[in-house]
């Protein structure tokens, strides 16, 4: 019964939401730019974690840190860390599936796939 509710509460929302964004496109622009700007800040973040880590332990004794990624993308801009060891180098998309989501969703596919330009 209450996920029933649940479905009627979630449809009259997107009716809403739906009526929003056919009237201010704009608006639901902008949404998605600071929500794709959080998501660079929460990558950049991790990353920068990862460096800290890797430098924690080395100065605590560590004879060697080796990273390795299963994607790395090739950007005009330099990162904390370089991976010894890469299974795939892709030019700047945004990709999914293997572990990496879009939205939420996607995370679960056993390839790598992008999503198309444009």
């Amino acid at each position: 019964m209450f996920r029933r509710i649940a479905n009627l509460f979630r449809g009259f929302l997107n009716l809403f939401i739906g009526g929003i964004e056919r009237q201010n496109p704009e608006a639901l622009l902008a949404v998605e730019k600071e929500n794709v700007r959080k998501q660079i800040a929460n990558y950049n973040q991790g990353l920068a974690a990862h460096a800290g880590l890797c430098e924690r332990l080395m100065s605590q004794g560590a004879r060697a840190f080796h990273c390795a990624v299963l994607v790395e993308k090739t950007l005009p801009r330099p990162k904390p860390i370089t991976p010894d060891f890469v299974g795939l180098r892709i030019a700047d998309r945004f990709v999914f599936g293997c572990g990496m989501d879009a939205k939420g969703y996607w995370r679960n596919l056993p390839e790598i796939r992008a999503m198309k330009e444009g």
